[in-house]
């Protein structure tokens, strides 16, 4: 992930929010009963309207891409709905940013609470990445490990995008060439410097860096 990217992400995630929140505020509540409970979870459910069907568009569309960085970022989104002892039945995992459209899952209803948790810990994770990001940046002698991995790193993406399988990219052996390229990087660019400046010049330069 790049600056540039955790920046964006951030936005998406708080965009996120504050459309799960208008989509919530935009339907009709469901109507209180005393017997509600008989009826399980759903039975009874705020009823949708204009508004609340264009924010539900919005919250479609983005959500893909939204559960997609939730994983990059390793923030754990996933729940899982426990049925009562007395009854049983299976347990149905769920993922928390999935409950902005339905909170009722399997036995239970996901509370607002746990949802809104949910995509505060990405926030807090795309900022915190973005501030990483941007102080490796501002630190020049960062870029002598970060610019040769991202040249060396470069192929292995263009293998991700054109479909080789992940474990091939992520292979032992692919993690080999990966060290095997970066040491020719390195060994280059100190062959240029001895060319350059000299060869006591290249070695003083090596060290104090």
């Amino acid at each position: 992930m790049t600056y540039l990217e955790a920046r964006r992400v951030e936005a998406l995630f708080k965009e996120y929010r504050k459309l799960a929140l208008d989509y919530w505020a935009a339907r009709i509540p469901a109507p209180e009963s005393p017997h509600a409970w008989m009826a399980g979870p759903g039975g009874l459910e705020p009823t949708e309207t204009d508004a609340s069907r264009e924010f539900r568009r919005k919250l479609m569309l983005s959500q893909p891409e939204a559960l997609y960085w939730a994983d990059r970022l390793g923030v754990g989104v996933a729940g899982q709905s426990f049925p009562a002892p007395a009854v049983g039945g299976p347990v149905i995992p769920f993922n928390l940013l999935a409950c902005v459209i339905d909170q009722n899952i399997g036995h239970t209803t996901v509370p607002t609470e746990e949802v809104l948790d949910a995509i505060d810990k990405c926030i807090g994770a795309a900022a915190f990445e973005k501030r990483r990001l941007l102080a490796r940046l501002v630190k020049p002698w960062c870029w002598l490990v970060d610019v040769p991995a991202l040249i060396v790193g470069w192929p292995f993406h263009v293998m991700r995008k054109a479909g080789v399988p992940a474990k091939f990219v992520e292979s032992t052996t692919a993690q080999i060439i990966k060290a095997v390229l970066t040491g020719l990087l390195w060994l280059t660019g100190f062959a240029y410097a001895v060319y350059r400046t000299g060869l006591g010049a290249a070695i003083h330069a090596a060290l104090t860096k």
